[in-house]
């Protein structure tokens, strides 16, 4: 959460200080709210799929994992949440009107691979092991 709420911050200063790109159009709002609600959805129900597997959610401790996930969006995903915080940033290029932000959205796809998702995949493969390859083998890393 925080790479997302510093890059969010990021684009706010992006569209006040480089504001000549400011773009308007119809509906901005309302399809900025319907991004961040479908990405807050989409975090809440994975979210809970590792409630119900009574498993660690936190990624700084992917080493408590004491189950792995494969269900519910995980069927599709490994990484659901991600998309979520990635909806969220396309509702904030929605919302601040600057098409300089969409910058962001690859510079996130790069650093939660890096920082987060690597490490959290190596993890698991220690964990788990052959049943973590072959969940990885036949499940996408975002979609």
């Amino acid at each position: 959460i925080i790479l997302v709420a510093t890059m969010i911050g990021l684009m706010y200063l992006v569209a006040r200080f480089a504001n000549i790109f400011h773009l308007e159009y119809p509906y901005s709002a309302q399809t900025a709210i319907l991004m961040f609600a479908l990405g807050t959805l989409i975090i809440l129900i994975a979210a809970y799929s590792f409630k119900k597997a009574n498993t660690t959610v936190n990624p700084m401790t992917p080493e408590a994992s004491s189950h792995l996930v494969v269900s519910g969006l995980y069927r599709y995903s490994r990484n659901p949440m991600y998309i979520g915080f990635f909806l969220w940033l396309v509702a904030g290029v929605i919302f601040f009107k600057n098409p300089i932000n969409l910058l962001f959205l690859p510079a996130f796809i790069l650093l939660a691979n890096k920082l987060y998702i690597k490490p959290e995949e190596n993890a698991l493969t220690s964990i788990f092991g052959d049943s973590f390859l072959t969940y990885k083998q036949n499940v996408r890393r975002w979609i």
